[in-house]
């Protein structure tokens, strides 16, 4: 794990600033606690902060192979690193080090950016090919790993693992890109490509960027597609595949000599993580977030596990948050991130890193396995919509909404309503957090509070996806958006705020494309979804664990609003950031705020989201 950064310039020989880079290096230093080095060439510079895993002598960074010129910068793991170096060898290549870095160079050396396909594990690689000229930026096909660049103009750009340390070279008042704060307000957080600002930009998924450094080529992108499309010649329902392949997975997770554990909640897949761990590891501990809420406290089911397992178990209570923590998460995450989990997971990451430098986690399971509720809200949605009782369906969920409210209840009528329109609208109206109406009354733009973007990503994705189920859709999108938009930007961020590898083993080639795989009956069922992994899961854990209803992974958001974050609220309203003047309707805003605190309306969503923005643009831009 790293951080890595570079500066470079198109169509120019001059060396960079070797101040900038310095700069870029000192804001990710958190991200490599072991070492921090760069270098400086005509045209480019590279840099990485390190966490060294993979041999922590011969894996220093930059690595360059002095008889090609090829130089890298590695963030993440190359799972495969050992079978790809066993390969070179066999070819001829010569090697000077165990590290998986020196395989990126080396197979980039031999196959050009067809090496990228051949990687697994999650990574952000940036290559410079000092004979062709070229810096190649690439991001695994999952989105695990993170990698921003920064247009600086007149031909000038910068990268980076977080937008944070590219933010000052925008000058003082960077355009702030509306469409950001549309992903923002609807998905709680910000959608690749875009980001905060309209000048920096993430790589997709998968995506491999090439540059040429004389200005003879605009910059081209190629991708490296991910395993997220049915695939009718894999056995989906082979549990012993897929127990090897998770085995196997959670096995490459952990490097000997290096301190790992289980973040463990109480639930199904972190619980088969823990439980193949065990097998590698019989001591390794396992990390849970304990709440006073007994609703989201999932500390005693947690522990039922660990004593199931006979390993140790540790509890990380939550304190009570203050407006310092707010500035601390807007720190951590750089662009602003209004899952409120996050903050959970921020505190168990802090905690566990006392002890621990990998941390694995049970992330990708209910993406790959249909665990979501809304999976099987999709699916029923669109049963519905074809059955002769549809019509009564519609009529009962707008009597429910009606009387019993709930904002799972109000997203389903919103899809329902949707679902004649197009199934990605429909979809859309499902993973939005608020509403069209909602929306169009707190923002002046219309386009922002329509989510132009957001709705286009959506009817992009499921464009692909035609032919497939509905539940295989849900879990498709949420692979494709949810997870590295998401999912994996709070894994990141909160694990290597303090230094810390998080890994999530469901994430791995292998058990993606047996997830994938056909099978003879769906995974969400009207109760319950993950039908694979319980039949999996009840080899190993206890009944109560496989039966269990899925609870999120969540934070009393509302009601600390509603007391010790209750000045932050205020604080929208009394001192708004000037960067957000005329994007929002401050009397709305104003009269939320007052329903919420009053505990007529939960608008717990969005109000976190506008504190988060403001945040965000005062740890960047301070007022």
């Amino acid at each position: 794990m790293c951080g890595i950064a570079g500066i470079f310039d198109i169509g120019s020989r001059r060396p960079p600033s070797a101040e900038i880079l310095r700069g870029l290096m000192r804001g990710l230093a958190r991200r490599g606690p072991d070492d921090a080095d760069g270098f400086i060439e005509p045209g480019v510079g590279l840099a990485a902060t390190r966490l060294a895993i993979v041999d922590a002598d011969g894996g220093r960074q930059p690595f360059r192979r002095a008889a090609s010129g090829v130089s890298v910068v590695l963030n993440g793991e190359i799972d495969n690193h050992a079978e790809l170096r066993a390969d070179l060898i066999a070819a001829g290549v010569p090697f000077a080090t165990t590290s998986d870095t020196e395989v990126v160079a080396a197979a980039y050396e031999t196959f050009g950016v067809d090496a990228f396909a051949t990687f697994r594990g999650m990574y952000a690689i940036a290559v410079f090919d000092r004979r062709r000229g070229t810096l190649v930026l690439a991001r695994d096909p999952v989105g695990e790993k993170p990698l921003y660049v920064a247009d600086l103009g007149g031909g000038s750009w910068a990268f980076a693992s977080e937008p944070g340390p590219l933010v000052p070279l925008l000058g003082s008042s960077p355009p702030i890109d509306e469409a950001a704060i549309g992903d923002l307000l609807t998905l709680g957080a910000i959608a690749a490509p875009r980001s905060l600002f309209r000048d920096i930009r993430q790589l997709l998924p998968g995506e491999c960027r090439r540059y040429r450094l004389d200005g003879s080529a605009t910059p081209t992108s190629t991708f490296i597609r991910p395993p997220i499309a049915i695939d009718a010649t894999v056995d989906g329902d082979d549990l012993e595949a897929l127990e090897t392949a998770l085995r196997n997975a959670v096995d490459a997770c952990l490097k000997p000599g290096v301190p790992a554990g289980v973040f463990l909640s109480g639930g199904i897949d972190s619980a088969l993580v823990a439980a193949f761990a065990r097998d590698c590891r019989p001591d390794i501990p396992t990390y849970t977030v304990a709440f006073d809420e007994p609703d989201l406290d999932e500390s005693a089911a947690a522990a039922v596990v660990a004593r199931h397992l006979g390993l140790e178990h540790r509890i990380v209570p939550m304190p009570v948050p203050t407006e310092a923590d707010i500035t601390a998460l807007a720190d951590t995450w750089s662009d602003p991130f209004a899952d409120s989990s996050a903050w959970a997971f921020r505190e168990l990451c802090s905690v566990a890193s006392r002890d621990i430098r990998i941390a694995l986690t049970g992330d990708g399971g209910d993406e790959g396995f249909a665990g979501y509720d809304r999976h099987r809200g999709f699916g029923l949605l669109a049963a519905m919509r074809k059955s002769a009782t549809g019509t009564a369906f519609g009529a009962a969920l707008r009597i429910a909404t009606a009387t019993m409210g709930g904002e799972r209840l109000r997203r389903l009528r919103r899809a329902w309503e949707a679902f004649p329109g197009s199934a990605s609208d429909a979809w859309f109206a499902l993973r939005s957090m608020t509403s069209d109406e909602d929306r169009d009354a707190v923002c002046v733009d219309p386009h922002l509070a329509r989510a132009v973007a957001t709705r286009a990503d959506f009817a992009a994705m499921f464009a692909t996806t035609e032919g497939a189920t509905p539940v295989d859709r849900a879990r498709i999108a949420d692979l494709a958006h949810y997870l590295p938009d998401d999912l994996c930007v709070k894994s990141d961020r909160g694990s290597m705020a303090f230094g810390l590898e998080a890994r999530a083993p469901f994430l791995d080639r292998e058990v993606l494309r047996i997830a994938f795989g056909r099978t003879k009956k769906p995974d969400a069922g009207i109760r319950l979804g993950k039908r694979r992994l319980r039949a999996l899961a009840s080899r190993f854990l206890p009944p109560a664990t496989v039966h269990a209803r899925k609870r999120g992974f969540g934070v009393p958001i509302a009601d600390w609003l509603r007391g010790p974050l209750r000045d932050s609220l205020i604080a929208l309203v009394d001192r708004p950031h000037p960067a957000r003047e005329g994007l929002f309707r401050e009397a709305t805003i104003r009269s939320w705020i007052e329903d919420h605190v009053g505990g007529r309306i939960d608008r717990a969503p969005i109000l976190w989201a506008l504190i988060a923005l403001d945040a965000t643009l005062t740890r960047h831009l301070p007022r």
